[in-house]
């Protein structure tokens, strides 16, 4: 039993992109295949996520789903999937012999495919804020015509955005942007006085400066660098920081993080599956 992609394998598209998936028997049995995956499902694991962080829901991976397969010869199946949605999508191929409900499985892991904004295909400039160098996010925004007008970046990058340690701590020194303290809130230190508006707000006004201006904003995550690899719960502090990006902005699709799953599936959410000897799809 043969896949394409291979099982664990990890490949790059663009939204817009169709992917080839096909499997081989042989010797060739009669039956059908599908694909069991969640191409396609970037909303439904997107709120999982955000129920996971706000009501303390089990996500149930109801993202996933299976798409058939059409036999095009004895024993070989296959279809073409268009990615229409940005995100990290995982999948794998089975195969249920005629009469049977049980899915027999092809050896190895998930194949995963990341599939990024079209607008990013090419001509990529991009421009790294450090927002304490400019003085406060509005500042920023100020500066937006001289940054990609006449300077001519097409995509702005900000680090992140969140408060940091006052004094030294074991996630870095103070000043360091690395070193958050709360991935639910923005450094106040980083707004101006206004009593209208939140630090919070103020950070939603840069992203809408630039969504209006027609390029994306990326926002800086590095969870390596925080508590997420450090103590237990980093994947709970991961969820947090999707509801985080969640709430930036509701054209999820201008802001992203290092990891590129912004209003898309995370990249580890399978779940064990019925039939499934390697635990690796849902």
């Amino acid at each position: 039993m043969r896949q394409s992609p291979g099982p664990g394998e990890f490949i790059l598209k663009w939204r817009g992109d169709r992917l080839k998936v096909a499997l081989k028997i042989a010797p060739a049995r009669k039956g059908r295949a599908a694909l069991r995956t969640d191409i396609g499902n970037a909303g439904v694991r997107r709120r999982e996520i955000i129920a996971e962080t706000e009501a303390g829901t089990t996500p149930l991976g109801k993202a996933w789903h299976d798409i058939a397969l059409a036999e095009t010869a004895p024993g070989c199946f296959e279809r073409e999937i268009e990615l229409d949605e940005v995100g990290v999508f995982s999948g794998k191929v089975c195969f249920f012999p005629e009469g049977s409900s049980v899915p027999e499985w092809p050896e190895g892991g998930n194949f995963r495919v990341k599939v990024e904004s079209a607008e990013t295909f090419r001509s990529n400039s991009v421009y790294t804020v450090f927002p304490r160098q400019f003085g406060s996010f509005r500042e920023i925004v100020r500066r937006l015509p001289h940054i990609m007008d006449t300077m001519g970046f097409r995509i702005l990058q900000t680090l992140p955005p969140f408060p940091v340690p006052t004094t030294y701590a074991v996630m870095g020194e103070y000043g360091c942007p690395f070193a958050a303290t709360d991935f639910l809130s923005v450094d106040p230190a980083m707004a101006e006085f206004d009593g209208r508006t939140t630090p919070l707000d103020q950070f939603r006004e840069l992203i809408g400066a630039g969504t209006i201006a027609g390029f994306p904003v990326l926002s800086r995550i590095m969870p390596g660098m925080s508590v997420l690899t450090l103590v237990p719960g980093g994947f709970a502090v991961y969820s947090f920081i999707m509801a985080f990006v969640h709430y930036m902005t509701e054209d999820k699709s201008k802001i992203r993080n290092s990891f590129g799953c912004s209003d898309c599936a995370m990249q580890d959410n399978c779940v064990d599956g019925s039939g499934c000897a390697n635990k690796e799809v849902a």
